[in-house]
């Protein structure tokens, strides 16, 4: 596998879209996100803030937490690639 080179414009709409599809999903965005091209593939590498109220689940209803929270990322992947397909042609 080799690093692809991005140009500085397309990693910032990369990133711009990912910020954009985590606010929609989370309601708030990432202030550090770094995007890691390999050949065809896009790797991004972000420090998230926890849903408050998942945090809450957790103690007494450790499974439905870990369901919910998979049933979220697996939205949030979705949209990624629909934005992604969309704006990125």
């Amino acid at each position: 596998m080799s690093e692809c080179t991005f140009s500085t414009t397309a990693k910032k709409q990369l990133f711009e879209i990912y910020n954009a599809v985590n606010k929609n999903i989370y309601g708030f965005g990432t202030n550090d996100v770094k995007v890691i091209t390999i050949d065809n593939l896009i790797i991004f590498s972000a420090h998230h803030n926890r849903v408050p109220c998942l945090k809450a689940l957790e103690k007494n209803y450790f499974t439905l937490k870990e369901s919910v929270d998979a049933a979220i990322m697996k939205v949030f992947k979705e949209q990624l690639h629909e934005q992604l397909t969309n704006k990125m042609d």
